[in-house]
C-alpha cells in the first residue's frame, strides 16, 4: 500500500542560481505510481532515456504543501479551469523547470493521477516525458507519499543549516490543521468549494456549520463539491424543500443490506466495486434475477407509487442535484424523496441512487443528496444504480462483441435505462472506447 505513490530523490545536485534553499535542493527526482515511473524521460540532447528528472525538490515540496488540502479533497470538475489546474496540475509548480504533466483529482477516498506522454518527435523542450497514466491510488497512500517526501526534504534542509524555511513553516501549519478535527473539516470544505486553505470569506464557514447542524456535515460536503460557487443557494434550497417532499420510501431489506460485512472490511474496495457488489446483493435479496428490473417491481421494493417513477410530478430541485432524500435521523421509518428529471429512465436511475445512499448513509444523516460531483459517495451511487438496473453480465450477453449505436439503443429499451447509461457502462468495462460516451 505504501509503495503505490512515491517521490524519491535519486541524487542531490547543486544549482548555480537562486536562493540557497533552491540551490541546495536541486535533485534527480523519481516519481513512482505503482509499477510505473512517471518521470521516465527521453533526454533529446544526450539521446538517452532515464527514470529521473532534474527538478527543484524544494519547489515540489512547497507546491504539494501549499495545495495539500485541495489535492487531498477536491474532485475533478468539468472544464478544469485555470484555478483548478494551478492547484492540481504539477506543471503549475513553475520556476522554469520542466515538470511532469501530472494531475491529481480526489474523490475523498482515492486520488486519480493522470498524465499524457508527449508526442514522439516533439522537440519543443530538451526532455520528453514518455509515460501515459490513468491510475487511482488510495488517498492514504497519497498522503503517505507526500508526507514521507516533505519530511525527508525538511530533514535535509535542517542538516544543511537551513532551518525555519517557508516550507517548514507552511508544512507545520498543514500538519496542525490535519490534527485538529474542526479546523480540518473547515479546510476540507474550503477545498471542496475550490477555495485555497484559509481563504474563505469571513463568516462563510460559520454559515456552513449552521447548515451542517440542520442537514448533516457529510451532506453539506457533498453539496459543496457539486454546487461550488452557488453552494449557499443550493443548501438553502435543499433546506427549504424539506416539507415539500411527500413521497415516502420504505426500502425492503434495508438493514440487511446496510449491515453487509463488505461495507466494513479492513480493505474497503473502490467505490464503484462496492456499488456493484451492493447491487448484486440487493438483486439477490429482492429476488430480481438477472433480467430487467421493471418500474412496478422497483416501486414495490421501495413501497412507493409506480407513478413516482414513471411520471413527472413537476418537482423543482436545485440544478446541482438530480435527487434528494429527507430523513428523520435515527427514526428508522424511511425517507421522503424528490427527483428532478421528468424522464422515466432518468427517474429510475436517480431513484436507485437514492436507495444506495439510504443504505450506506449513517443513521445520524438527515439529507441524502444525489449530485453530479465526482466524489466517492456519488460514484458508489452511480455504480449501484447502473448494476441494479442494467447488470453488466446480462448486458454483455445480449450484445455483440463490438456493439453499434442500434445495439446500444436496443439494450437501453430492454433494461429501461438511458442509452447514455449503457454507453458509459460499456466504456467503463473496456468494451467501447471512451469517446463513445458523448455520442447520441
Amino acid at each position: 500500500m505504501s509503495d503505490l505513490f512515491r517521490i524519491e530523490v535519486e541524487q542531490w545536485l547543486h544549482g548555480a542560481a537562486g536562493a540557497e534553499h533552491d540551490r541546495r535542493t536541486l535533485a534527480a527526482i523519481r516519481i513512482q505510481v505503482g509499477g510505473l515511473c512517471v518521470t521516465r524521460v527521453e533526454d533529446l540532447a544526450a539521446k538517452t532515456v532515464r527514470g529521473s528528472v532534474h527538478l527543484s525538490a524544494y519547489r515540489l515540496g512547497y507546491w504539494l504543501a501549499e495545495h495539500w488540502w485541495r489535492l487531498r479533497w477536491e474532485p475533478d470538475i468539468g472544464g478544469r479551469d485555470t484555478d483548478w489546474l494551478m492547484s492540481h496540475d504539477l506543471a503549475a509548480a513553475g520556476q522554469g523547470f520542466i515538470w511532469p504533466p501530472l494531475t491529481f483529482a480526489s474523490d475523498g477516498e482515492t486520488v486519480l493521477l493522470t498524465m499524457r506522454a508527449r508526442p514522439h518527435g516533439d522537440t519543443s523542450s530538451p526532455i520528453r516525458y514518455l509515460e501515459t497514466l490513468d491510475a487511482t491510488v488510495p488517498a492514504t497512500a497519497f498522503e503517505r507519499g507526500v508526507d514521507t517526501f516533505i519530511a525527508s526534504l525538511i530533514g535535509r534542509l535542517r542538516n544543511l543549516g537551513l532551518e525555519g524555511t517557508d516550507l517548514e513553516r507552511l508544512w507545520a501549519e498543514v500538519t496542525r490543521e490535519r490534527s485538529e478535527t474542526e479546523l480540518g473539516q473547515a479546510r476540507r470544505l474550503e477545498a471542496l468549494l475550490g477555495i485555497d486553505a484559509g481563504e474563505a470569506e469571513e463568516g462563510l464557514l460559520d454559515r456552513l456549520a449552521d447548515y451542517s447542524q440542520n442537514l448533516g456535515s457529510e451532506a453539506v460536503a457533498e453539496i459543496a463539491a457539486a454546487a461550488r460557487d452557488d453552494f449557499l443557494q443550493a443548501l438553502g434550497a435543499a433546506e427549504a424543500k424539506r416539507d415539500r417532499a411527500t413521497t415516502l420510501v420504505d426500502l425492503a431489506d434495508r438493514d440487511a443490506l446496510s449491515s453487509l460485512s463488505l461495507l466494513h472490511g479492513a480493505h474497503t474496495p473502490p467505490p464503484w466495486q462496492l456499488g456493484e457488489a451492493l447491487a448484486e446483493r440487493a438483486r439477490h435479496l429482492w429476488h430480481i434475477g438477472e433480467g430487467p428490473l421493471t418500474s412496478r417491481r422497483l416501486a414495490e421494493i421501495a413501497a412507493v407509487p409506480v407513478d413516482f417513477l414513471t411520471q413527472d410530478p413537476g418537482e423543482t430541485i436545485d440544478t446541482c442535484m438530480d435527487g434528494i432524500g429527507y430523513r428523520k435521523p435515527r427514526d428508522g421509518t424511511g425517507f421522503r424523496a424528490m427527483i428532478r428529471s421528468p424522464h422515466p429512465s432518468n427517474r429510475r436511475f436517480h431513484f436507485a441512487r437514492l436507495l444506495a445512499d439510504d443504505i450506506l448513509a449513517g443513521s445520524d444523516e438527515s439529507l441524502l443528496p444525489v449530485t453530479r460531483a465526482k466524489t466517492a459517495r456519488q460514484k458508489l451511487q452511480r455504480a449501484f444504480a447502473a448494476e441494479l438496473l442494467c447488470p453488466f453480465a446480462a448486458l454483455q450477453e445480449m450484445l455483440p462483441p463490438a456493439p453499434d449505436d442500434d445495439d446500444v439503443e436496443t439494450a437501453a429499451r430492454h433494461f429501461d435505462v438511458s442509452p447514455l447509461l449503457v454507453r458509459t457502462l460499456l466504456v467503463n468495462k473496456g468494451v467501447l472506447p471512451r469517446e463513445r460516451i458523448s455520442e447520441g
